[in-house]
């Protein structure tokens, strides 16, 4: 079934005894594709005595022998002694003829020592082969009683075995094709409709294809139905946080105008100066919560539109380097920049704010005397952009929730002045936009670091 995954194509398997049935079967395998890529593998698995009913119905001549085999000169069915001959190897003169080519004719001696002169064909699908004898005592009397008449009526008997064969090579490669075609059909969402094949197994299959195509349908609809209110509410969301962040901005703004009329009014020394720093930092928190809200809202509607061209990495890493080395020394943090000499393409805004926000993270989560280091560094065809820091780090089980909203680690009380929880999910929102993959590596009690990749510059010419 491995190989149907990554071939996309039927494959038809030798003849083997069932591990459950324990009796000579062989299996069919039909991938169901969807754009390009394997969904899902139907397998049949079929009894010999299938084929066999498809032989026996081509009303052969009762002296010619009719055979299947697989890929590996094994007898799937036989018209002559077909119990006996279910597993057994094709004769040598047979495999010697069909070892150097896909169709021609051959002179064996079957089981019963009957020297036989046969035609042969390879089906294209399973590259099982096809086989039609003539027993040569009848092929010799045919050729005695007409030849004076037709000039060499053996030659014509083994002809019409030859047509016979290529026949009967099509009828089942046909059937075997017409459900590999309604499995690409099912794949791309096209109607199916069941034709019989005449063999059970793959008249079962055709049905539950049938079946599935209208189910696959029905559900489509449904889903099409859901993505729309999914996405109109989704649009709906995000109008309602614009319009929201708006109106609540001003009243916002205006808390910080009587914020700074108190503050002016008292003294530094002033009990109420206590009260006010804390006033502030309230709104300080509110105000973040209010932006991050409003980039997450943009971001999960579609609403911003990046602008791809290329960046010097240095031209925006250095400016804030510079401009947080400042707020992390506050803390005592210390905060390096590696130079970084490379060009990539991207947005960036875009990608100013991803890096703005991972700066903020490492700073929040690293303690005095830690340290953060920013740079990026050649990966392949493309740039590793790197924000390492020496935090709390984060646990194993946690690396994947980290990016989801207002999920924090350690800070079980949600103290504000330790972020929101909305930072991270911006960086993973925002580079899923640019098509970017971010991905995290940290030991917990050491650090950790954010990675972000960024495609280079293309090549000239």
């Amino acid at each position: 079934m491995l190989e149907v995954v990554g071939s996309g194509r039927m494959r038809v398997s030798n003849l083997f005894i069932g591990a459950i049935e324990g009796r000579p079967i062989f299996t069919v395998d039909v991938p169901v594709l969807n754009d390009g890529t394997v969904i899902y593998v139907l397998r049949m698995v079929v009894e010999p005595e299938r084929i066999l009913q498809v032989l026996r119905s081509q009303g052969l001549n009762e002296h010619w022998i009719a055979a299947v085999f697989d890929r590996d000169g094994v007898t799937i069915a036989r018209t002559r002694d077909s119990e006996a001959s279910v597993g057994t190897k094709a004769g040598a003169g047979l495999l010697r003829a069909v070892s150097e080519g896909r169709s021609g004719t051959y002179e064996n001696v079957i089981r019963d020592g009957t020297p036989v002169i046969g035609t042969f064909r390879r089906l294209d699908m399973s590259q099982w082969f096809l086989a039609i004898a003539v027993p040569r005592e009848r092929l010799d009397a045919q050729r005695n009683r007409f030849l004076a008449l037709l000039g060499g009526g053996g030659v014509l008997i083994l002809a019409a075995a030859a047509g016979l064969t290529l026949q009967l090579a099509r009828q089942l490669a046909r059937r075997l094709g017409e459900v590999g075609e309604m499995a690409g059909k099912l794949g791309m969402g096209q109607p199916v409709q069941p034709s019989a094949t005449g063999i059970r197994e793959l008249d079962a299959v055709v049905d539950s294809l049938s079946c599935a195509a209208t189910l696959i349908a029905s559900r489509e609809r449904d889903l099409s139905l859901a993505r729309k209110a999914a996405e109109e509410a989704l649009a709906s969301k995000a109008k309602f946080f614009a319009a929201a962040n708006h109106d609540l901005r001003q009243p916002v703004q205006s808390l910080f105008l009587f914020h700074s009329a108190l503050q002016a009014t008292f003294p530094v020394d002033h009990p109420a100066s206590r009260m006010l720093l804390h006033v502030e930092r309230s709104l300080r928190a509110l105000e973040r919560l209010l932006s991050g809200l409003l980039d997450v809202s943009r971001l999960d509607a579609d609403a911003i539109t990046p602008v791809i061209r290329g960046i010097a990495m240095d031209e925006l890493l250095a400016p804030l380097a510079e401009e947080y080395r400042l707020r992390a020394a506050e803390s005592g943090i210390q905060l390096r920049l590696v130079p970084c000499r490379e060009a990539v393409r991207s947005d960036p805004a875009v990608l100013e704010r991803v890096v703005r926000n991972l700066l903020e993270n490492a700073i929040r989560y690293t303690p005095s005397g830690g340290r953060i280091l920013l740079g990026c560094r050649r990966r392949g065809g493309g740039v590793r952009l790197d924000v390492v820091d020496t935090g709390i780090g984060i646990p194993i089980d946690q690396q994947e929730a980290i990016f989801d909203e207002f999920h924090q680690v350690g800070n079980p009380s949600r103290d504000s002045t330790m972020g929101l929880g909305l930072g991270l999910a911006i960086v993973r929102r925002a580079c899923q936009l640019l098509g970017h993959e971010v991905s995290v590596a940290s030991v917990l009690g050491k650090g950790s670091r954010f990675s972000v990749m960024l495609p280079g510059p293309p090549r000239p010419g």
